[in-house]
């Protein structure tokens, strides 16, 4: 483990734009017990150079996986009645930003594919247009995932439409502030009453607020509290809605 962990930190030192992660699911029957961890990962994460960020390994095991210079988690993939719940539970990632105060990357959603295969690949391009929307706001990194990616293909047919869609979604948000509070439930309704949406969050900053509908119908619409003031919508397509006020 410790030559592999050294060749590959290495390797990433030559390029600025490399990151790795020791273990993909550290905590999974199938790993050497050994991952199973954190305190060992950790010894390891040691070994790799300092300027290149290292993650342990997918926190969902356990908060001491998220013990690197970033954290990974892998969402839950169950669809639920309505096939939205693997969207809608992304934004658990805003809380564990907040919590584990280190860059927190969304880096196995849900995968891309030709045919519906559920709790495991989704072909929806809705969906995929929302969960990348929903992953920037709740401030984490996103990654897409589709079925050629495992065999390091590039994604065509329904893949490639659920990428394209993926992609708007991440380009909705540019301009995003940093910072701001992460808003549902009560702290959401408090800023706005919106009608004729699957799902709702926003973040909320000192002098605007950005607000996400997910699966919005046709005439959703949102009237603002608080003295915030709104127009029409700042942004979307199929899936997802922006919206923005500002006092």
């Amino acid at each position: 483990f410790a030559a592999h962990v050294r060749s590959a930190g290495e390797i990433a030192g030559r390029y600025p734009n490399a990151i790795l992660e020791l273990a993909n699911e550290p905590g999974h029957r199938t790993q050497d017990r050994r991952l199973h961890d954190p305190a060992f990962l950790a010894q390891l994460a040691r070994l790799v150079p300092d300027d290149v960020p290292v993650a342990l390994g997918s926190a969902e095991y356990a908060a001491a996986f998220a013990e690197g210079d970033y954290a990974t988690f892998h969402f839950p993939r169950a669809p639920g009645p309505d096939g939205w719940r693997h969207v809608v539970v992304l934004a658990r990632g805003a809380k564990m930003r907040e919590d584990w105060r280190k860059p927190v990357v969304n880096d196995e959603p849900i995968g891309a594919a030709d045919v519906l295969a559920t709790g495991r690949r989704d072909n929806d391009p809705r969906r995929f247009r929302a969960a990348a929307a929903l992953t920037r706001l709740a401030g984490m990194g996103a990654t897409f995932h589709h079925e050629g990616g495992l065999q390091a293909r590039p994604p065509v047919r329904a893949e490639l439409v659920c990428f394209e869609a993926w992609s708007a979604g991440l380009r909705m948000l540019d301009g995003l502030p940093e910072g701001g509070r992460f808003l549902t439930g009560e702290a959401l309704a408090a800023v706005a009453d919106v009608r004729g949406a699957r799902a709702v969050f926003a973040r909320e900053f000192s002098h605007a607020v950005w607000l996400l509908a997910l699966d919005p119908a046709a005439d959703a619409a949102v009237t603002w509290k608080a003295g915030w003031r709104g127009g029409e919508a700042a942004g979307g397509g199929d899936g997802v809605r922006l919206f923005r006020a500002n006092r």
